[in-house]
């Protein structure tokens, strides 16, 4: 628990500097003392959403829900990556 505390907030002083290599790393470091945390797998897809990596922002964003079904900012994330899927296949049938 003391290293997923300390991992945990090493991660989210990375975030507010705009770190989001190292605090995705740190991340991903909590995550593997606590894998079946919804909170963690959220915020690192939230750093992916910020990186244009929407694939892994998915893929965090379903882990989390899967976990914690009602975790209302893991929702809204997941809408707004619903959203941006359908403008880019929009998008996409033109500029491809």
């Amino acid at each position: 628990p003391q290293r997923l505390r300390l991992k945990s907030a090493a991660a989210a002083i990375h975030q507010q500097a705009g770190d989001v290599a190292n605090a995705l790393r740190a991340y991903k470091e909590a995550l593997h003392f606590d894998e079946g945390n919804a909170w963690l797998c959220h915020q690192i897809s939230v750093l992916h959403h910020e990186q244009e990596d929407f694939e892994e922002a998915v893929r965090f964003n379903e882990r989390a829900l899967k976990l914690q079904p009602e975790l209302a900012e893991a929702q809204q994330l997941k809408e707004l990556l619903s959203e941006q899927q359908r403008s880019s296949g929009i998008l996409g049938r033109f500029f491809g």
